[in-house]
């Protein structure tokens, strides 16, 4: 999928499946996801080296859960995740 039409792909759809995709075809849509978002570069940076060192397609999954929760407002308030990426942006 081209980045243009990425661009807004951050929706139920994308994040449910990448658990069912392999885990190097789900780091990579992944990623791909990442480095079109209006994030800082360096949380830009921590997510993809998270992602890059993900052991399954569900950590991939869940790792990018957390980030759509975190930018919509909906994420836990002063989880480790939250903590995690608050120091990195």
């Amino acid at each position: 999928m081209p980045k243009s039409e990425r661009k807004n792909k951050w929706d139920d759809e994308f994040l449910r499946g990448l658990d069912k995709l392999p885990l190097e075809e789900a780091r990579k849509q992944a990623i791909d996801l990442v480095s079109v978002g209006t994030t800082r570069d360096n949380r830009k940076n921590h997510l993809v080296r998270d992602l890059g060192n993900a052991k399954s397609s569900a950590e991939v999954s869940r790792i990018m859960y957390n980030a759509y929760l975190s930018g919509s407002g909906m994420g836990s308030l002063n989880s480790q995740w939250s903590r995690d990426y608050g120091r990195a942006g």
